[in-house]
């Protein structure tokens, strides 16, 4: 009896040192990894994925950070150098359709025609062109590029550059500028989102905004310039073209016809500008979102 009294005190003596060494090692050891774990799981740092069964080490895919706001400047400035681009590439079209719309059609007595009974009247160029079955006379978008380079030589096609680069560029700039800003306006302080209908309001305004403040007056300068009939290789014509830059043109036209005249026609002007750009900067913000959806 007394050694069963002595094993039995033996047995509960070490099971409260195991129960003592058990508290211990949680407290030490065991009870930090889990507040450890608990800070982990808390912090947005990384998303972690189990090694694979080849040794691989973990993946890990840090925290997407917020798109850093662009400066306004930068749209000012990317604009500006796309119309500068744009301008020098495409002028020479603008100069061939101006002349083609301004052509003068006016009848110009070439020949006669007869009519029967042996007698005959005067005929203008296209009316003796279809007696004898020939064409119309009308010029085409080549032949009036070939007419303008061999009666007023081949800088006559960018009559009018200065204009335009007087207003494209600014135009430009400010198109991209007050689209971006409109945008912000309308996407985050009106609480419209950023989705197409606001895209769409943007790009709208942007294009009233560059017809009042730059198209307008611009390409009544420009048409003026490029309307001009004058050789660019005739040092005599040169010396008495009415209009010489734009500068010039503007003073010109505000000295004979009023400040007002600088802004013929911004209705239509207004209208179409913020019809091209609503169109403009929807297609292509809707195109380049699902581009990058479809990307990854």
């Amino acid at each position: 009896e007394r050694a069963y009294r002595k094993a039995l005190a033996t047995t509960q003596h070490s099971s409260l040192i195991h129960r003592s060494t058990d508290a211990q090692y949680y407290c030490r050891i065991v009870s930090p990894l889990m507040a450890m774990t608990s800070n982990v799981q808390d912090a947005p740092a990384a998303d972690t994925t189990s090694t694979s069964s080849s040794g691989t080490p973990p993946k890990t895919t840090a925290a997407k950070s917020p798109r850093k706001k662009k400066h306004p400047l930068e749209h000012f400035l990317a604009g500006g150098a796309a119309g500068l681009a744009e301008s020098s590439v495409c002028h020479p079209l603008d100069t061939i359709k101006t002349r083609m719309q301004l052509r003068r059609n006016l009848p110009k007595i070439v020949g006669t025609i007869p009519v029967g009974g042996g007698r005959t009247i005067p005929a203008t160029r296209a009316q003796a062109a279809g007696a004898s079955g020939g064409g119309s006379g009308t010029a085409g978008p080549l032949d009036t590029a070939r007419r303008i380079v061999r009666r007023e030589g081949f800088a006559a096609l960018y009559k009018g550059l200065t204009a335009v680069y007087s207003g494209i560029v600014p135009k430009m700039a400010i198109r991209f500028w007050s689209f971006e800003q409109y945008k912000e306006l309308l996407g985050e302080r009106a609480g419209l989102g950023r989705g197409e209908g606001t895209v769409f309001l943007a790009g709208t305004l942007s294009g009233l905004t560059e017809a009042v403040l730059v198209v307008t007056p611009a390409e009544v300068c420009k048409i003026r310039m490029q309307a001009q009939y004058h050789s660019m290789v005739d040092p005599r014509q040169l010396a008495t073209r009415k209009y010489t830059n734009v500068v010039q043109t503007a003073l010109t036209v505000v000295r004979e016809e009023g400040a007002s005249a600088l802004y013929k026609g911004i209705v239509p002007t207004m209208l179409r500008q913020g019809c091209n750009q609503a169109a403009n900067f929807t297609t292509y913000n809707y195109a380049k979102r699902h581009w990058e959806e479809a990307s990854g």
